[in-house]
């Protein structure tokens, strides 16, 4: 990596290298290289934070970049940049401020400041404030009174960002001018690295300041492209020139360009924007947007607008914040908090996400708060839409237009069985891949077909919401709830003090905009103890919490075990039907049973689904062998002792065991079946038996009687083995016979 030594560095270079190379390993990993380490300073030359600059080449030629910043916060490396008092840092501001008299050129990029420095020799000084969208949130008053050249790229971009930067250099007081980057015969979207390269072609030399100085240029006074005590060759007099310069833009001639930009772009440039033409930033947005067509009656849109916070956010102090303020309002136990914490700061980045796990928010009874934490959870998510009911009509339409975060109360009386339309319809939203479900939209006298986009963050809260539908539960992350005892004692939301939650939102809002690329990027170790869909669930809470980092990444991993219940919560009603059965299994230690006799055992626990699962009564014999048949198991005739009966194996549950079931409860019994003799004739009687005398008597044959009570099961294991009773029990028909 190049960089510029730099002695006010506490750590040295190479340990500022170390930590780019660790912090940004997720990069390296995917084929990208070390490009540069920049390293913004302050005036006096302490470094504050770096930029790294990764690259990847290309299949057809060139490279896709990654540039990222990241710091010391005095306890550890990490991500972002610290907190700069009244705006960001400019790249190259120390060596300005060690040549009072140069020339400051402004490019787009920090490789072309450092290009510039180097070619002025003390003449000139390149800086930048980074990308073509960072004029806005920098700092530009170190500069003031100062001789400024703007060198943008030659694009759009480049325009805009020479025009953001005029502006704030005319406001400390800088005489600005411009080159004129399509009169210098640059490729379009050609920068300082191109002329670079294309001077050294034609001049067989490397350019030096006259050679900068020299270059066309337009709407500015000659004084501009000169040091102080200059002249620069074919230069008019400023008064032969003012004329000359660009006519300011027109308010719609401003509406225009901000229209053309993109989202994000737009965002950055929004609030400088809006200050240099007096206006709200709302009005600003109300006007772009009638520009752009995206509002046919000249409303606003339904939902507030959050402006991100105007300065880096540390991620240990914003979650720690999130944390404090639901357990200020809400009961409920610390891994809900974690939960409920990061699904919020999850929620800010549904753009570089896949999956969008349900917050569903469960309590037994009424009064537990869930109403209350669905509206905490409602002021720090983007674009809330909090709604008691909503009609699948409605939804579709809604998301594929705003995007929002949706709130629904009372699920349990919105998901009825009538309601499976809109089940669907939350059930599609869960993945970017199936988040789309296709309508019929009239257009004109005639009706076409219509793909929505229903992928989004939902939080549904009711009375025993985990009983909902599996298709729903599986999708989500339960934050359960409990009604708070006398001594438990919780604020009010209504007394909050004002602003707390726009605060809160513009910090997360901040957080999710500087790191989302990394969590886009983000892969991160999911516990083995959860589910393939509650690793679903808990990956992109994982991926805030990894990077984030201190003890957030070890505590979210046991909350996620713990709320999941070690794996084997939310099971579907097949899977729990199975686990049951296996239970039944290893229980009696039998690897084949008769159908009656296994239903019977799986109706005596009441509090099991089966005893009632038939309309109050208990599950019936078709019922069972209908759940069966889903698995592929299917009963058959077997023998166990004289009795020839509809039943199934052991053996025939193994495969489903192992799919189906946590893996530490799906080991099939791996013993042999005790081989009986023969006893006579078919009896009525349990096939089950005891050893009339308790004695083992080694290979003679065993005179037994049978129990009284009904039984059905082969042993598994050594002869003579006392069962659950202190009594032998077997088996008068060997396996391999059936």
């Amino acid at each position: 990596m190049n960089a510029v030594i730099d002695n006010h560095d506490p750590f040295g270079l190479e340990a500022w290298k170390d930590a780019a190379r660790r912090l940004f390993a997720f990069k390296t990993a995917e084929g990208f290289q070390p490009a540069a380490l920049h390293l913004y300073r302050a005036a006096d030359g302490a470094i504050c934070y770096a930029r790294v600059r990764l690259h990847k080449p290309l299949d057809g030629g060139g490279h896709e970049k990654f540039i990222r910043p990241f710091w010391h916060d005095g306890k550890r490396w990490t991500h972002g940049e610290p907190k700069q008092e009244g705006g960001k840092l400019l790249y190259g501001l120390c060596e300005a401020q060690a040549a009072p008299d140069a020339l400051l050129v402004v490019a787009e990029g920090e490789q072309k400041a450092d290009a510039l420095t180097r070619i002025g020799a003390g003449r000139l000084v390149g800086i930048t404030s980074g990308s073509a969208t960072s004029a806005g949130g920098a700092d530009w008053s170190p500069l003031a009174g100062r001789t400024a050249l703007l060198w943008p790229d030659h694009d759009d971009s480049g325009t805009r960002y020479a025009d953001e930067v005029t502006a704030k250099l005319g406001s400390v007081g800088c005489a600005v001018g411009r080159l004129d980057v399509a009169a210098m015969g640059l490729p379009p979207k050609g920068d300082v690295v191109d002329w670079l390269d294309q001077f050294k072609v034609a001049h067989g030399r490397a350019p030096d300041a006259d050679d900068v100085l020299a270059l066309p240029r337009v709407g500015a006074p000659p004084a501009v492209l000169a040091t102080a005590g200059e002249t620069v060759p074919g230069d008019a007099s400023a008064a032969d020139t003012e004329g000359d310069a660009a006519p300011p833009e027109t308010d719609d001639e401003v509406i225009a360009r901000l229209a053309a930009l993109r989202p994000m772009e737009y965002d950055r440039a929004r609030k400088t924007e809006a200050a240099r033409l007096k206006v709200r930033p709302t009005t600003l947005d109300l006007m772009v947007r009638e520009a752009r067509g995206e509002t046919g009656n000249g409303e606003p849109s339904p939902f507030e607008d959050v402006e991100p916070w105007h300065e880096p956010v540390d991620g240990t102090e914003l979650l720690a914040g999130i944390a404090r303020t639901i357990r200020r309002f809400i009961v409920c136990d610390p891994e809900t908090v974690t939960a409920a914490a990061l699904w919020c700061v999850a929620a800010w980045l549904v753009d570089h996400i896949g999956t969008c796990p349900i917050l569903l928010v469960n309590a037994p009874e009424k009064a537990c708060g869930k109403t209350q934490l669905l509206t905490v959870v409602g002021r720090m998510v983007p674009r809330p839409a909090q709604a008691a009911g909503i009609s699948p009509s409605v939804l579709f339409r809604m998301i594929e237009k705003y995007q929002p975060t949706l709130l629904v109360d009372e699920i349990e009386t919105v998901l009825t069985k009538e309601a499976e339309d809109l089940r669907g319809l939350l059930n599609a939203g869960h993945t970017r891949d199936s988040a789309f479900v296709w309508r019929s939209v009239a257009v004109g006298d005639d009706f076409e077909p219509k793909r929505f986009n229903v992928f989004g963050f939902k939080a549904l809260a009711g009375i025993n919401a985990d009983r909902l539908a599996e298709t729903i539960t599986s999708r989500s992350v339960v934050a359960a709830l409990r009604r708070k005892l006398p001594h438990e004692s919780v604020e009010r939301l209504r007394h909050a003090e004002p602003g707390l939650f726009d605060r809160l939102r513009a910090k997360i809002a901040r957080w999710a905009e500087d790191h989302a690329d990394a969590i886009r990027a983000a892969r991160p170790e999911l516990p083995a103890e959860l589910g393939d869909r509650d690793q679903d669930n808990w990956e992109p809470l994982l991926a805030v919490a990894d990077l984030v980092g201190g003890t957030w990444p070890a505590w979210t991993r046991t909350a996620a075990i713990k709320l999941c219940g070690n794996g084997d919560q939310a099971q579907s009603r097949g899977a729990e039907l199975l686990a049951d059965i296996q239970d039944v299994f290893d229980t009696h230690k039998a690897q084949r049973i008769f159908s009656a006799d296994l239903l019977e055992r799986l109706c005596e626990d009441e509090e099991k689904p089966w005893a009632t699962w038939n309309r109050g009564k208990p599950m019936a014999l078709k019922q069972l062998a209908t759940r069966l048949g889903e698995y592929s198991i299917r009963s058959a005739q077997i023998r166990i002792g004289y009795e020839s009966k509809k039943g199934y194996l052991r053996s025939q549950f193994d495969d489903a065991f192992s799919r189906y079931l946590p893996s530490s409860l799906a080991a099939p019994l791996s013993s042999e079946t005790t081989k009986q003799p023969r006893t006579g004739a078919a009896s009525s009687v349990s096939p089950v038996f005891r050893v009339s005398d308790g004695c083992e008597t080694g290979n003679r044959p065993e005179t037994l009687e049978p129990l009284s009570d009904k039984g059905c099961f082969v042993v598994s294991g050594e002869r003579g083995k006392a069962g659950e009773n202190g009594n032998s029990v077997t088996c008068d028909e060997p396996e391999e016979d059936i």
